[in-house]
């Protein structure tokens, strides 16, 4: 509340914000099982093409609808956070029903002897992603707290069609 200059009903809404990000985050972990299929492989260029086609989508999205996302980050969250989710969503059932059907999870194949060492080592990467995440995302923050939150919104507009380009340059680039 100190940092964002809130009000105790503005704290309680940016709370569920914060709650409603944390939970979309953890299941992009869930979708994001398909990206070491694909690596492995060495179908690298897919995971670009994903994601070029959901920061294009967030792009799109902004800028069709500017006015009604500027100031409003309810939208906004939804925006870069619930529309690249989906869209992974749907490439993930698209290629574990076409190209990557031998690879579909499923739990008859889980081994429950190997957890312990599962969820020590995941955590640990789980952990580095959470430091990754605070890092990459400290940016619309400190926007928001020196310029104002209608700042946020220009600013992810250039950052989305600036990212766009370094994936594309990804995609023509890796092998």
């Amino acid at each position: 509340s100190f940092l964002f200059k809130l009000t105790k009903h503005s704290s309680e809404y940016i709370n569920s914000l914060v709650l409603a990000t944390i939970c979309f985050f953890c299941l992009s972990f869930i979708v994001q099982v398909v990206n070491s299929i694909l690596i492995a492989l060495h179908l690298s260029y897919v995971i670009l093409l994903i994601e070029f086609v959901a920061n294009f989508s967030s792009l799109i999205i902004v800028i069709l609808f500017k006015n009604e996302i500027s100031g409003s980050i309810i939208y906004l969250i939804l925006t870069l956070v619930v529309v690249p989710l989906l869209i992974k969503i749907f490439a993930s059932l698209f290629l574990f029903n076409t190209i990557l059907k031998l690879y579909k999870p499923n739990l008859k194949y889980i081994r429950l002897k190997f957890i312990n060492k599962l969820f020590s080592l995941g955590g640990v990467f789980f952990l580095l992603q959470i430091g990754a995440i605070i890092l990459f995302q400290t940016d619309n923050v400190l926007i928001s707290y020196l310029f104002g939150v209608q700042a946020v919104v220009p600013y992810n507009l250039v950052f989305k069609l600036f990212s766009i380009l370094i994936v594309s340059t990804g995609i023509i680039m890796t092998p």
